[in-house]
């Protein structure tokens, strides 16, 4: 089940206040349908408007850096999709350009499901 916490914080000294969105996953996959309506509620339909964002226990500078997406072929499509997720698309992180990237290797916008597993690695954050 996903839910969504919202945060915010202060953007200058004239106590302008920014809000942060992100959709956190609890205990259940997250599915398609959950991340279209998170897209469609808070970041106004717009996937150019949804941020991937790598979670502190990500090592970016590793070849391989989470324990899974690694194991198969090495420059296969399951670690190219993994890679775009943490490190973007010529440093666009938002999740349109992953998805358009990943769609010519064969990854469903519409069928896109994300575990728990890939949940405990980077969250999806209005920006």
């Amino acid at each position: 089940m996903a839910n969504i916490a919202k945060k915010t914080s202060p953007k200058s000294a004239s106590k302008k206040v920014v809000k942060s969105v992100e959709l956190v996953v609890t205990d259940q996959e997250l599915t398609y349908d959950d991340i279209w309506h998170f897209v469609q509620t808070q970041a106004g339909g717009n996937e150019a408007n949804v941020k991937i964002v790598a979670l502190d226990n990500v090592d970016l500078k590793s070849d391989a850096p989470v324990p899974f997406g690694y194991g198969g072929k090495a420059g296969g499509v399951r670690q190219i999709i993994q890679d775009l997720m943490l490190r973007g698309v010529d440093g666009d992180l938002t999740l349109k350009a992953v998805l358009a990237k990943a769609a010519p290797l064969g990854h469903s916008r519409k069928k896109a499901q994300l575990s728990t597993r890939s949940l405990a690695w980077w969250i999806l954050s209005v920006q």
